[in-house]
């Protein structure tokens, strides 16, 4: 008994000299190393947790009968594809899209051709039948930023070009044109669209054919207002920008097919109306690909005729 009165009190006294040694010299550390897990970012989890089925580039949308987009089509790229290299993406309303791998949701109209995405699937049942199509859990849009940065750009580029853009006013008619600033000392060559008659047109006779041209009388006509690029020569012609005018009877008489334009088998496509004209582009006006003729397309693709 006495023994282990004596072992408790070295202990004793043990414990109190390492206790007064460390408090007496703060070189000496005692560390009790606790681990403790930092929590994760639930966004860095989803793209970690999130199988991926397909990645890659949608090709093509399809909507339904109430103009919502019902599904989309992905082709993968070549690496890091996903399970799939292509498959058919069906989106419902519980469809969740976002930007990226982050919690801003998008909606399904920000889903383009050309965008790139990455696509969960749901546990639903799928038809494998090749290509798969599938009901999308997720869906994050990969490229949002270059998207925005893309659309910021083409905004800047078309206000500058509004800026320096060169307005064609016609009141007369009632419609204004824009052109590049390179069209600056423009002219107008005014001239005549004729509409051949389809009314007892005899059997046989061929529009613009010389058999027609016999027997089919000329049904209406009216004004071509032809803008003409300030670098046109006669040794070097350049395309025109042609401009038919219709009143509203007399497109009504076209679309009819009271009277028909020209040989080509298409009718001329409209550009824009006010409440008295139809303003339209004749069919086939730039069959010759004369110089400027890439220009003249892109000019009237931007929408430069504005009616009022």
């Amino acid at each position: 008994m006495k023994n282990k009165k004596v072992i408790v009190a070295i202990i004793t006294i043990s414990l109190l000299s390492f206790a007064a040694s460390v408090l007496a010299n703060p070189l000496i550390e005692v560390q009790i190393e606790e681990q403790v897990q930092a929590p994760q970012d639930p966004l860095a989890a989803a793209s970690s947790i999130e199988r991926v089925e397909v990645r890659g580039k949608i090709t093509q949308v399809t909507y339904g009968d109430n103009k919502k987009i019902r599904s989309i089509f992905v082709v993968a790229d070549a690496a890091d594809r996903g399970s799939y290299d292509q498959a058919n993406v069906i989106i419902d309303g519980d469809t969740k899209i976002y930007k990226g791998y982050t919690d801003q949701e998008l909606k399904a109209s920000d889903l383009k051709e050309g965008t790139t995405v990455a696509v969960a699937f749901t546990d639903d049942p799928r038809i494998m039948i090749y290509p798969p199509s599938a009901k999308a859990r997720t869906i994050r849009v990969m490229d949002m930023d270059a998207q925005e940065q893309a659309a910021e750009q083409a905004q800047e580029l078309e206000k500058k070009q509004q800026a320096n853009a060169i307005i064609y006013e016609n009141s007369a008619y009632g419609f204004s044109f824009a052109l590049p600033a390179g069209w600056e000392g423009y002219r107008i060559v005014a001239e005549q669209w004729e509409g051949l008659s389809l009314e007892n047109r005899p059997s046989g006779a061929v529009v613009g054919s010389d058999k027609s041209a016999e027997t089919v009388k000329i049904a209406e006509s009216g004004p071509i207002l032809n803008i003409r690029h300030p670098q046109w020569t006669t040794e070097k012609p350049r395309q025109d920008i042609p401009i038919m005018i219709f009143t509203m009877a007399q497109w009504e008489a076209l679309q009819s097919e009271k009277f028909h334009i020209g040989a080509a088998p298409m009718g001329p496509k409209e550009l824009g109306r006010n409440s008295k004209y139809v303003f339209a582009l004749p069919a086939r006006y730039n069959y010759a690909f004369p110089e400027g003729f890439e220009e003249v397309d892109a000019i009237l693709e931007s929408g430069a005729l504005k009616a009022y």
